[in-house]
């Protein structure tokens, strides 16, 4: 796992450092989508859509086990993904050496620092998919972000090709082009299921917009 904080996210020698670790493992990805695991969204979009912004919304367990299913899908597939963490509430220890390879952990502390470094690892496209995770961040700080910020976002993945998904608590995300949310409770029972098993059944409900209706939005 390479770490990035957020105070050092201007450095340009930083990303030409990952860029350079990057291409040395050249990683085949799905070309129109990546598949997830969670059988309701794959089912209904054939899952994430690449250079589209999308949103999971729901618990922080739910939020969880949805970055646990795209973790699984980096190693399966032995390319890298980027998780930006808003709140640095990300704990490493949960998870095994070989899945966090595949992982770059931006650590941030409030929201106007994760959308910064949002930007720049869009803009360099080297990650087929980004991560930004609210889930942790204050209301206050998210209801600060322009909404302007998501059409803008949503261009340059559209050239880039790269998807990024925001996981909320709620929705909040202008203009996502894939929407998901899950609003069932987690019960302590779960804890007997296997993740992949509880990913697979997760009741998430989706909704699609097209290319052009975003495009009448912006």
């Amino acid at each position: 796992m390479s770490v990035v904080h957020d105070n050092k996210l201007v450095k340009l020698e930083t990303f030409r450092a990952l860029r350079a670790k990057l291409a040395q493992q050249p990683a085949v990805v799905p070309s129109e989508c990546i598949p997830t695991g969670v059988a309701a969204l794959d089912e209904a979009v054939g899952g994430l859509l690449k250079g589209a912004v999308s949103e999971f919304s729901g618990s922080t367990g739910h939020g969880a086990l949805f970055f646990s299913a795209l973790l699984e899908t980096a190693c399966r597939e032995r390319w890298h993904i980027g998780l930006i963490d808003a709140a640095d509430e990300f704990e490493p220890a949960d998870w095994d050496a070989a899945a966090l390879r595949r992982l770059l952990w931006v650590r941030c502390t409030e929201a106007r620092k994760a959308l910064r470094a949002a930007d720049l690892l869009l803009r360099d496209g080297n990650l087929p998919l980004i991560i930004l995770d609210f889930q942790g961040v204050p209301a206050a700080q998210l209801r600060g972000i322009p909404t302007n910020v998501w059409h803008r976002f949503q261009r340059v993945v559209e050239q880039s090709g790269v998807a990024l998904v925001a996981l909320t608590r709620r929705p909040m995300v202008e203009g996502a082009r894939v929407r998901m949310e899950v609003e069932a409770p987690l019960h302590l029972d779960v804890m007997r299921i296997k993740r992949r098993d509880l990913v697979a059944r997760m009741p998430v409900r989706v909704r699609q917009k097209t290319r052009e209706a975003l495009r009448r939005i912006a």
